[in-house]
């Protein structure tokens, strides 16, 4: 009888599949069809099944099979809800077109739309010698359209209240002015593409245990903590699987813990940027710097829309400011993308950061960033994926800018988004030279933020004071003092 020793393909995260609990399945397996199975605990090394032909290739396929049936379900659509305020200018479903609105402003952006225009001429004809189907309009046209008669009778009688929707636009149209000045104020910086100029760089690992249960972001932990839960450790290698389409591993109940405290944002799943980032200079004796912030206050900065939405707490401690960011929504750890990054990784015990020295005009940042993995020779990776082919975004791109990742790792997944399609390497320098405009636009208009920040801490020197910042609907800094939230670790007093 021939013998052979078969090489099995098994993620590092269904490698616990195999074994079971206490190793029945592994023993289940090996009785079943008499053949010898070996996990390896380096990920590294593939699993391998010893034993006759027939019977390796069928304890192969039934551990395929298993693999299969511990896959994600397919993520189920959800119905956008249109929220209607107690100002009805709209109605939360336009009746032509079908689109939902949810703001004045999402009411103004669709009135706009070349789909709407369409819709418009479909329902009513007359209105032909004012528009033109599959053009977009601008916000002054729509004033205009809203003051005809036949147009403003049709939307009248579908639930849009002209008269409001015209205040708005003035409103709307002050705020775009507003908007373009802070553009062209931008521009008038120098196009640097050098803007942000990185000095060195160490990667941490975060413990994010919880002891004693979860504190909320806006409660100050104690710095001994924090520095006890850091150490330095590259995060895990990120491995394709060998054979694809993979099926992505659905959440792990035992990290469930941890995954609520994350995605709630609270501590020790988040440590809170730029604590963080004092914690790590205290224990490593990294120098001192002027701000010392995480990568999405980067990002606000140079106008990630993303990122404008969300709170930030400023204090000073000496020279330094201490920014801590709190963000507006929950950051499921079960989506998709975790879980094409546990296919990859295996199931991370900690998460890591890349803890970044780096010069903005001559100001000092230290910024910790979340990564990611890392490759076979050990350089940084940041794993984006999409079910649309189309995984990196301009957002994306500032990131590695900060962080010091050398590629992504861009992973193609299903309508269904369970199963891992292709992946592919795209060198970080190459995408960042194809996105070169927009990185410049960025530095340009974080250089101007950041001059508006540094005003207010030079025109407020209380190092007592916690200021809240937010930004307003042209994504301009908002200052507002706080009483109720504590930014500086505990014990840090020297």
């Amino acid at each position: 009888m021939v013998r052979i020793d078969l090489e099995v393909p098994v993620p590092a995260v269904y490698r616990g599949v195999v074994i079971g609990k206490g190793g029945e399945t592994l023993k289940r397996l090996q009785d079943e069809f008499r053949v010898s199975i070996t996990v390896p605990k380096d990920d590294s090394r593939p699993v391998r099944v010893k034993g006759p032909v027939s019977k390796c290739q069928a304890c192969a396929d039934e551990i395929q099979k298993m693999i299969q049936k511990h896959g994600r379900a397919p993520k189920k659509a959800k119905a956008k809800k249109p929220t209607q305020n107690s100002h009805t200018a709209y109605p939360p479903e336009c009746p032509l077109c079908k689109s939902t609105m949810n703001s004045m402003r999402e009411a103004l952006l669709h009135l706009q739309s070349s789909k709407h225009q369409t819709a418009v001429l479909d329902a009513c004809s007359e209105v032909s010698c004012w528009l033109s189907e599959g053009k977009t309009l601008d916000v002054q046209e729509v004033q205009g359209l809203l003051k005809v008669p036949v147009y403003r009778d049709l939307h009248e009688a579908h639930g849009f209240k002209p008269e409001d929707l015209l205040a708005s636009a003035v409103v709307e149209l002050q705020r775009l002015s507003r908007v373009q000045e802070i553009h062209e104020d931008s521009l008038r910086l120098s196009a640097d593409p050098a803007w942000l100029k990185v000095e060195g760089r160490m990667v941490v690992e975060w413990n994010d245990t919880p002891l004693t249960g979860a504190v909320a972001l806006e409660c100050a932990p104690d710095l001994v903590d924090m520095m006890e839960r850091c150490r330095l450790q590259a995060p895990p290698v990120a491995r394709v699987p060998t054979v694809l389409p993979a099926p992505l591993p659905r959440g792990n109940h035992k990290q469930k813990s941890k995954d609520v405290l994350r995605g709630a944002h609270k501590y020790p799943g988040e440590p809170g940027s730029g604590r963080l980032g004092i914690a790590i200079m205290r224990k490593f004796g990294v120098p001192e710097c002027d701000i010392v912030c995480g990568t999405s206050f980067i990002k606000a900065l140079a106008g990630d829309s993303g990122r404008v939405k969300d709170t930030y707490y400023l204090q000073k401690f000496k020279n330094t400011i201490c920014v801590l960011h709190i963000p507006k929504r929950y950051h499921n750890q079960d989506d998709a993308g975790h879980a094409v990054e546990r296919l990859l990784c295996g199931e991370a015990a900690f998460c890591q950061f890349a803890a970044t020295t780096l010069r903005v005009d001559g100001t000092s940042f230290f910024v910790t960033s979340e990564v990611d993995a890392v490759d076979e020779s050990g350089e940084l990776l940041e794993i984006k994926s999409s079910k649309h082919g189309k995984p990196i975004s301009k957002e994306g791109v500032l990131q590695t800018l900060v962080n010091g990742s050398k590629a992504f790792l861009c992973c193609s997944l299903d309508e269904g988004q369970t199963k891992l399609l292709d992946a592919w390497v795209a060198p970080a320098k190459q995408v960042q030279q194809d996105y070169r405009q927009s990185l410049i636009y960025y530095g340009q208009r974080a250089r101007l933020m950041l001059a508006k920040v540094l005003q207010h801490f030079s025109e407020n020197q209380s190092t007592a004071s916690v200021w809240k910042l937010t930004f307003d609907d042209c994504k301009l800094p908002v200052f507002d003092s706080s009483e109720t939230v504590h930014v500086l670790p505990l014990g840090l007093d020297s």
